[in-house]
């Protein structure tokens, strides 16, 4: 419900040309090999995502045969793989909010005071809880699995809630959720 409101307005803000105040514009377009592109949010026109492009609010990322790699906060760092498509969804003063609708995310964080970092998907949500390494991927049967290398990170769906910690993965989809020990 809250995407889906967080959605509206930036669409709308968009929508009538209202600049969208943002107290960190330090998302910022690290490193892009092969075919990565770049577009608004539902928008249909897209281009080729460029080394050192900053990224704002609503803006999407797909990534074809390539990979992209976003330096967020300076300090934390989204790599996004072949076949991943994501969107920001919020980037403000407290809060950056990503939307993943396919694909996965590799997340190396490193927190900022008073900031949250959320990953969002169609079945769940992540949150890192202080520095973490971890993957969000949005499974071909559109669960999300929550995988931590090192730190926690709070994942939930409609049916649970649970702190990821390392060495450890989490499954939900809209029924359930499940865990699992990660491979060394």
């Amino acid at each position: 419900m809250r995407k889906l409101l967080v959605l509206a307005v930036s669409c709308f803000m968009w929508t009538v040309g209202i600049a969208v105040a943002s107290g960190n514009d330090e998302l910022v377009v690290k490193r892009v090999s092969g075919d990565v592109q770049v577009g608004a949010f539902e928008g249909s026109e897209w281009a080729q995502l460029e080394t050192g492009a900053r990224l704002k609010q609503i803006d999407s990322i797909q990534v074809g045969e390539g990979e992209a790699e976003l330096a967020l906060y300076k300090k934390t760092v989204l790599r996004l793989g072949p076949g991943s498509r994501m969107t920001l969804i919020e980037l403000g003063v407290e809060t950056t909010g990503f939307y993943i609708s396919k694909g996965k995310v590799n997340v190396e964080y490193t927190p900022e005071p008073a900031k949250k970092l959320m990953f969002e998907t169609a079945a769940g949500l992540a949150e890192p809880k202080g520095k973490a390494v971890f993957i969000v991927e949005v499974t071909d049967d559109g669960a999300m699995e929550v995988s931590v290398h090192q730190g926690t990170v709070a994942a939930s769906g409609d049916k649970c809630r649970r702190d990821v910690k390392k060495g450890t993965a989490v499954l939900i989809d809209s029924e359930s959720c499940s865990s699992r020990i990660l491979e060394k």
